[in-house]
Parts: C-alpha cells; sequence; structure tokens
C-alpha cells in the first residue's frame, strides 16, 4: 500500500500500524475500524493460569507490537510485572518481577500456536487460534479482556494520509461498518472477534 500497488488494507492493529510508519517513515492513516481480536494464553499442558509451575516456558510473538502486548496481556494475568515506563511496547527487557521464573521463548507469531507441544503455554494471535482449531472464547487459559484501554489493538482499515477523504473508500467503510459484516464476524471467528467501530466514534 505504502508503494502504491493497493489503495485500502485491513489486517493490522492501530499500534502494529503507527509501529510500521515510525520503522519505515510512511504515513499510513487509519480512516476506520474493524474488529478486536482478543489476544489469548493456550496449552495443551495446563487449563489454568495457576498450573504454572517456577521455570514454565511461555512462547510470545517476536514483533513489537504483539510482543508488548503479550506481556501485558501476561501482567494483567498477574504472572509477572513490567516497567511502567515501557508503555504499550515492552519487551522482555522490561519484565521487572516473575515470581515463577518464567522462561519466554520468542517465535513469529505464525509460529507461537505449532510451539504448544514444547512449551508450558504459548501467546497465539485469535486468528491464528481459530486456523489451528481453538474457539478463543472457550479453549484459552486466559483472554485478553476487552476494555476501553483496548483501542491500540483494534483492527482498522488504513489508507495513505491523502487518501482519508476519499469518498469512494469511505463509502468501503460505510459498507464493512455494517450489521451483516458483524454477523459474518461473528461467524467465522466464532464468535471470538468483536466488531469494534460504534466504540471507536
Amino acid at each position: 500500500m505504502a508503494e502504491g500497488e493497493i489503495d485500502l488494507s485491513s489486517f493490522q492493529t492501530e499500534i502494529f500500524m503507527d509501529n510500521y510508519n515510525r520503522d519505515h517513515g510512511t504515513e499510513l492513516t487509519t480512516i476506520g475500524y474493524t474488529v478486536m481480536a482478543p489476544l489469548g494464553l493456550y496449552s495443551e499442558k495446563i487449563t489454568s493460569i495457576n498450573e504454572l509451575k517456577d521455570g514454565d516456558t511461555i512462547a510470545i510473538p517476536n514483533d513489537v507490537s504483539n510482543e508488548g502486548r503479550a506481556l501485558i496481556l501476561l501482567q494483567t494475568a498477574g504472572l509477572i510485572k513490567l516497567d511502567t515506563a515501557a508503555g504499550l511496547v515492552p519487551t522482555t527487557e522490561d519484565v521487572v518481577e516473575n515470581r515463577l521464573n518464567l522462561q519466554f521463548q520468542t517465535l513469529e507469531s505464525n509460529q507461537t500456536a505449532r510451539a504448544l507441544q514444547d512449551v508450558t503455554a504459548s501467546v497465539i494471535n485469535s486468528g491464528m487460534a481459530v486456523d489451528a482449531g481453538f474457539i478463543p472464547s472457550e479453549d484459552a487459559v486466559f483472554l485478553e479482556p476487552v476494555t476501553e484501554d483496548s483501542k491500540p489493538y483494534y483492527n482498522v482499515i488504513a489508507a495513505l494520509s491523502e487518501d482519508v477523504d476519499n469518498e469512494v473508500f469511505q463509502t468501503i467503510v460505510a459498507y464493512y461498518q455494517s450489521e451483516g459484516t458483524a454477523k459474518v464476524i461473528e461467524e467465522s471467528s466464532k464468535g471470538s472477534q468483536f466488531p469494534v467501530w460504534d466504540e471507536a466514534k
């Protein structure tokens, strides 16, 4: 999209896009919000975070936005504490309390589901969890809560900054943000992704 090969994209969270813009000097811009796809902690070895033991290994995605999001998820679950100065993009270096001495294995996000046999638990993106046969709302050991602080993790329809007011693009957004689309999202995600365009207004 940055090179003009396509006009719109709909695959990324806002924080992922913001990091991409900063790293690549691009000006991709949100023109509409789509879904919130909660991140989850999954396991083939435990059914509750209370079953985690000292020294257990957890796989997490290794890209900037998802690694930070995964660590914040583990903090929300009460497993670790992070340096508040790291904001929304902490790394494993920002873990300041780790009472179980958990070990973190950082992997490409599309590998965290495959790692389940080799680790105690794995943080997996919602779409990849569904592809792996999970129903996130039912199968996650711990699922990311959807709150007013979730907006950085809302997925977006993005365009180049000069196209923000493009009437055709705004029409596409309007058609996307419809009741019919919401029903398709619920069906295709097995009830594990949530339309957020109303919340984002």
